[in-house]
């Protein structure tokens, strides 16, 4: 099995990182077996990336998940015991949207009609959440608008089991792909993708892995701005590359190597707190009015030579925590709605 680091376009090294990478969840919803790669045209396409490079030069492909997803989807159409039967498919019931099918594949191997949902997930851990330490509620995403919670909750209980829907089923006769073929599934899979930032600060207790989680799960830590200020005299000889969306998955081809001084100055530019949250003492880089926070807001996620990944955040991380899964149910509300930190404690279970 090839690494990623042996191709040079950042493409094909990033497709090689979704084929080889382990997978985040360990669980029986991660059935699906990928076909491995014909290692000759990987290397092939390395030298002549045009087909990949046309593929992905449409606007989607400049963020993360739909990046990912295109990765997925010119593999899927590539690999020859694959024939990739729809994607990104709708369903539409007679007063309401019943549910989308990220990809409907039929496997030539085992004659198979699979049904994959695709997820990349990088989320940061804190002590502070809903219920005990391996709960999926303690993860959050670095913007904190939704929580590992919030995705697996909906992956296992509402996508992986839409075509067991009579309705979705019935409507799924309605379609066929161009060959005649039926697009009902026989099974359904996901394929789970992403790391895992444990708390980094040595006054932090140790948080445990969270439940259904691959043993060997790709993991980095984080901290905030002023940790890592105060840790900065211990790290000596260290450079650094700062790891810009899309290219959030394997190593950057020709990264921009970063001292800790010159790295430092980046990072207090995009971390610190804006002159508004300073004047006012409102919390303003984390979110304005519950809404999508400002830009570097999120974090600026780090890679060293050695491969080890940090994630820094500002100091006032994570500011918000979104509500559990069963409070969103029961007040059908959207996923991204949160609370101030403050607020949790009376729904902790």
């Amino acid at each position: 099995m090839y690494s990623p680091e042996i191709f040079q376009h950042q493409a094909v090294r990033d497709l090689v990182w979704l084929l080889t990478t382990q997978q985040l969840c360990h669980c029986t919803a991660e059935s699906w077996q990928i076909p491995p790669p014909d290692w000759d045209s990987l290397i092939q396409l390395d030298q002549c990336p045009k087909t990949i490079e046309a593929y992905l030069s449409g606007e989607k492909a400049q963020r993360l998940g739909h990046y990912h997803e295109q990765l997925w989807l010119f593999y899927f159409q590539q690999h020859p015991d694959l024939q990739l039967l729809a994607n990104n498919l709708v369903i539409q019931g007679e007063q309401r949207t019943l549910g989308e099918f990220d990809i409907l594949v039929l496997d030539h191997r085992d004659g198979l009609i699979w049904h994959l949902e695709l997820a990349i997930k990088f989320y940061l851990g804190t002590q502070t959440g809903w219920g005990s330490p391996e709960k999926w509620s303690h993860w959050l995403g670095a913007a904190c608008q939704d929580s590992m919670e919030h995705k697996w909750q909906r992956l296992f209980t509402q996508q992986l089991t839409l075509s067991e829907d009579k309705e979705v089923r019935r409507r799924l006769l309605e379609h066929t792909d161009k060959n005649g073929v039926n697009l009902i599934p026989d099974r359904s899979s996901a394929l789970t993708r992403g790391c895992l930032f444990y708390p980094g600060s040595p006054t932090e207790d140790a948080l445990p892995e969270p439940e259904a989680m691959h043993p060997n799960h790709q993991k980095g830590q984080w901290i905030t701005l002023q940790q890592w200020l105060k840790q900065k005299k211990q790290r000596t000889n260290y450079q650094w590359r700062i790891c810009r969306k899309p290219h959030w998955m394997a190593p950057i081809v020709a990264p921009e190597w970063l001292s800790e001084t010159a790295l430092a100055e980046r990072l207090v530019n995009e971390l610190k707190p804006s002159p508004e949250a300073t004047e006012t003492g409102i919390d303003v880089t984390v979110r304005k009015k519950n809404k999508k926070p400002q830009m570097g807001a999120e974090g600026i996620l780090l890679e060293n030579r050695s491969g080890e990944r940090l994630f820094v955040v500002a100091d006032n991380w994570p500011g918000y925590l979104p509500l559990p899964w069963c409070r969103l149910q029961r007040n059908n509300i959207n996923a991204s709605n949160t609370l101030p930190l403050g607020s949790c404690s009376q729904f902790t279970s």
